[in-house]
């Protein structure tokens, strides 16, 4: 069984196992001149959320699921060194053209109240907007290029168009 020391990602050196106030923590051997430390609790939460499949777009290293003051984060597994970090690890939808303008695409905004919208990134100049997120279907009847998704209890999920205010059944 081979047991060496972790080693402190900022110098190099072995990691101590210490007891604090607070609980157990790992501190670098080098002390005086390297003050790096990690609760023990913390550095087993980091080792088991690796996100299997996923590399740091910047250096190749491990993506990690951490926890933050606003939430739970992604960032790369060699921390000090390399600091990308992301909220989502989802693809970005691509964006949408806008329909009146043709230039511009389709961005969302929060409004003064805090509802979000659509709107057409060359504002002024276009003020097309729309209520919900489009959809990138065009309409059946007058094709215009992006519907919206109603949903009611009665019928469920339906396309509605902007432009013409026609109802049609949503395929997914």
């Amino acid at each position: 069984m081979n047991t060496q020391p972790e080693k402190c990602p900022q110098c190099g050196s072995a990691l101590i196992k210490r007891q604090g106030k607070f609980g157990d923590f790992l501190a670098c051997s080098a002390y005086p001149n390297c003050n790096y430390t990690v609760s023990a609790e913390q550095k087993v939460k980091q080792e088991s959320k690796v996100v299997p499949d996923a590399k740091c777009p910047i250096c190749g290293g491990e993506v990690i699921a951490r926890e933050g003051v606003h939430g739970e984060f992604f960032g790369c597994g060699d921390f000090p060194y390399c600091k990308w970090s992301a909220s989502d690890l989802s693809k970005k939808k691509p964006e949408l053209e806008c329909p009146q303008c043709f230039t511009g695409t389709l961005k969302k905004r929060t409004s003064k109240t805090g509802k979000d919208f659509y709107s057409c990134s060359n504002y002024p100049d276009c003020d097309y907007n729309l209520p919900k997120e489009p959809i990138a279907r065009p309409c059946p009847h007058c094709a215009w290029p992006v519907t919206l998704e109603k949903v009611t209890k009665r019928k469920g999920k339906e396309q509605v168009c902007p432009k013409c205010k026609r109802l049609f059944p949503l395929k997914d």
